[in-house]
This record gives structure tokens, sequence and C-alpha cells, in this order.
């Protein structure tokens, strides 16, 4: 379906940091944090990327 907007992330990391999380076609700022970010931490960060962009 044409209609359904999907948004792709890019995460770079190494085995110390999660760098910076990148929406594709949109450079975001580097995150720092260490490796044990947690998933649902992650996901909230990404959510507020995402509606900050549909601002």
């Amino acid at each position: 379906d044409p209609k359904t907007k999907t948004t792709e992330y890019v995460l770079f990391v190494n085995s110390e940091e999660i760098y910076e999380v990148s929406l594709v076609g949109h450079r975001m700022n580097w995150l720092k944090t260490t490796k044990s970010f947690n998933v649902k931490q992650l996901s909230a960060h990404l959510q507020r990327i995402q509606e900050s962009l549909l601002m």
C-alpha cells in the first residue's frame, strides 16, 4: 500500500555506545548513551524524533 507511511531508523552502534540515531533522510543530533540504553527508552526517543519531524 503506497499510502502507508513507513519510517526507517538507522542506529550507529559500536561496542561501547549507541552514538547516533538517524532518521533516514534526516540527520539527527548525536545520541550519547551507554549501551544499556534500553529498548523502551529508545523507542520513546525515536517516537519523539518522529513527532518533531512531523511538526
